[in-house]
């Protein structure tokens, strides 16, 4: 079953954890709330979301969310690297 398709109208009162149309610019004060929102997600303390795990959340794409966190000056935090502290056999480098 698919889903009836959104009018203008519909897309101005939906809530950030539902499905938004991608071709529905995001403008104005709605942007702003939506930027502060993104950046709270990510920047939250005690558990911050990864950028896909944002754009899941409010139904936008990555490359939205990033450009998002941009607009805000929001530094990006460091790629998780795996490192590797012994050699075969055990002993440390």
């Amino acid at each position: 079953m698919t889903p009836a398709p959104l009018s203008p109208s519909d897309t101005d009162q939906q809530s950030f954890g539902r499905r938004r149309r991608p071709s529905v610019p995001v403008t104005g004060a709605a942007r702003d709330q939506l930027r502060t929102t993104v950046v709270g997600l990510y920047t939250n303390e005690k558990q911050p979301l990864s950028i896909r795990g944002i754009a899941a959340k409010v139904g936008r794409s990555f490359g939205f969310v990033h450009r998002l966190l941009v607009e805000a000056k929001q530094p990006r935090r460091p790629a998780h690297r795996h490192s590797r502290t012994t050699r075969r056999g055990g002993r440390e480098r």
